[in-house]
């Protein structure tokens, strides 16, 4: 219930104290051993609110009944109530953990029952477990009941608890025993509990801290810790040792799942739900950790340091939409986590979400953050090329260059600026001196390959065609067959100057027509046998172009030749 803790228990440590020394001074005139173990007994959960406190006192009367009140102690429903109503708590609603093992404190109680209650169809369940009050993690489970009456179920939980309270000195000697290092002692009374009561935990509990005490390896302390939790898989000690005890035995999938449990036994408690998350983000199971993550930051909002945690998550299950929005937010709750990772991360989401536009956006406010990172520069300047940006891109890359000459493909993007844009003499310029900086010439080549193919299909579109558009075709191939190693972009290149060989001695032999002179025909010829020596390279990929001015010089040739014959004495 929403209460300020602190306030509840003052007023409970209030009503206690005003109330304690006429309720229990009755109850021990009646005979009661001082000495006693002393039982608190709370209203058990259920939505019927008349059943949990019948549940209660029902198994109040029958503990009290079957137990010697020279050995047990149970605390009336009165001296219960009395405090939770001067405390402002309801009577009628089970009390949390928390406020159940403060009351129990408060009572001096040294153990307390609670549990649940169920109407069925054939009467009553009760599940149940008893709880050291000096620690509200030790628990005892004590099972679960049922019975056509109340009174029926609650004897089964008496002798239930019984059994399990025939251990309830020998884990004290335990504990004094493990206290003291008297570790001959703590085996006599872990031997003696075990076979008292063999589903006894709290007996395992001590047996658990006197070997993690001692250090011992965890193949000693694993199999007491595995017995713990086949009688309660949802204890809290046993799957916190099971975490440590499974790192040290290098079992990460145990770990994990250990972890996942105890998260699940305390599914509020903030600091271990990071604690799982790290370590399932660790172990690269981030599906798992995604959902977790989601909650928390659902419950903490505003918390920038779980936003980041989320994001990294996001990040790693390629969340990409996810991934930019909660970055987004994260950066605005602190600016100082738009470090550099941060920016790299958002600018590759952004790129491989397709969202160039926020991608270069992004990759220019990280240049102004971090103005000497070539590498932010050169991601803004290809992203510019993308959008069409063409001189920002190229600014951008340049900048990138200045900070270091060396920035990893700058120049081969801006190669692909100027070749995109057709600035081909800029670009023929730019090739030159990206050799000399140390780019590849392989790579570099593919670029004159590709500008001698535009300039080709220009020259071919001119009208009138000319010799001077075909002649730089020509010179763009010759460079690029300095450059390249590849046979296959060679071949692209010899076609391309094939063709303009071709067109080349189609003019010329035009000349020839009106000129009749030598210089025409030779012209012509040379044009067109360099066109046969160099079209057949193309074959794999321009088979009928090929096919088809080879057909023509099969014309053009022999009337070139002849006129050469003719004209050249």
């Amino acid at each position: 219930m929403a209460r300020h803790q602190a306030r509840a228990f003052a007023a409970i440590a209030t009503a206690l104290f005003a109330g304690m020394a006429s309720t229990a001074g009755a109850q021990y005139s009646r005979g009661a051993n001082p000495n006693a173990p002393r039982l608190m007994i709370g209203t058990l959960k259920s939505d019927d609110k008349k059943l949990g406190p019948d549940a209660a006192e029902s198994l109040r009367d029958r503990i009290a009944g079957d137990v010697s009140v020279r050995e047990l102690y149970v605390f009336p429903k009165n001296d219960i109530n009395n405090n939770l109503e001067q405390s402002g708590y309801s009577v009628t609603e089970a009390l949390s953990p928390s406020d159940a093992v403060q009351l129990a404190k408060m009572l001096r109680a040294d153990e307390y029952i609670e549990g649940s209650v169920l109407k069925t169809a054939t009467g009553f369940t009760i599940e149940a477990n008893v709880v050291l009050a000096r620690d509200a993690s030790l628990v005892q489970p004590l099972g679960s009941f049922s019975g056509p009456k109340l009174d029926n179920v609650a004897a089964q939980v008496s002798k239930a608890y019984q059994k399990a309270h025939s251990v309830f000195d020998g884990e004290k000697r335990c504990r004094l025993a493990v206290r003291e290092s008297k570790w001959t002692e703590v085996s006599k009374e872990v031997a003696e509990g075990v076979k008292s009561f063999p589903g006894s935990t709290w007996i395992r509990f001590c047996q658990m801290q006197a070997l993690t005490t001692q250090k011992k390896p965890a193949t000693e302390i694993l199999p007491v810790v595995e017995d713990i939790l086949k009688l309660d898989p949802k204890s809290k000690p046993a799957l916190a040792e099971a975490v440590n005890q499974y790192e040290a035995a290098g079992q990460t999938d145990k770990k994990i799942d250990a972890l996942m449990k105890l998260y699940q036994a305390d599914p509020s408690n903030s600091r271990l739900q990071l604690t799982v998350v790290n370590e399932l983000a660790a172990a690269k199971k981030f599906d798992l950790a995604k959902p977790m993550i989601e909650k928390s930051v659902a419950e903490n909002p505003g918390d920038a340091g779980l936003a980041k945690l989320y994001w990294l998550i996001l990040g790693a299950t390629d969340d990409l939409k996810k991934f930019v929005k909660v970055g987004e937010e994260m950066v605005q709750m602190d600016t100082s986590l738009a470090d550099a990772d941060y920016f790299d991360r958002m600018i590759s989401a952004y790129s491989s979400d397709s969202n160039t536009a926020k991608a270069a956006s992004t990759a220019s406010k990280a240049t102004a953050k971090f103005p000497k990172r070539d590498d932010f520069w050169a991601k803004r300047g290809q992203f510019e090329l993308k959008g069409g940006q063409t001189a920002q891109a190229i600014t951008s890359l340049r900048r990138a260059l200045e900070i270091n000459p060396k920035t990893p493909g700058a120049r081969l993007i801006i190669l692909k600026s100027y070749h995109d844009a057709g600035q081909w003499d800029t670009l023929f310029t730019a090739m030159h001196d990206a050799i000399k900086a140390g780019e590849d010439a392989g790579t570099v080549g593919q670029f004159a390959v590709s500008a001698s193919s535009k300039l080709l299909s220009a020259a071919q579109k001119a009208d009138p065609k000319t010799i001077a558009d075909f002649e730089k075709v020509l010179t763009w191939v010759a460079y690029a067959d300095s450059t390249l190693t590849d046979k296959a972009m060679k071949n692209s290149g010899k076609f391309v100057s094939g063709v303009a060989y071709f067109f080349l001695g189609t003019i010329h032999y035009g000349d020839l027509t009106k000129s009749k002179q030598c210089s025409d025909a030779k012209a012509a010829q040379d044009a067109f046998t360099s066109a046969q020596i160099n079209l057949p390279a193309g074959g794999a990929t321009n088979a009928e172009v090929i096919k088809q001015l080879l057909g023509n010089l099969a014309q053009y040739s022999p009337a070139a030749d002849q006129a050469v014959k003719g004209l050249c004495k």
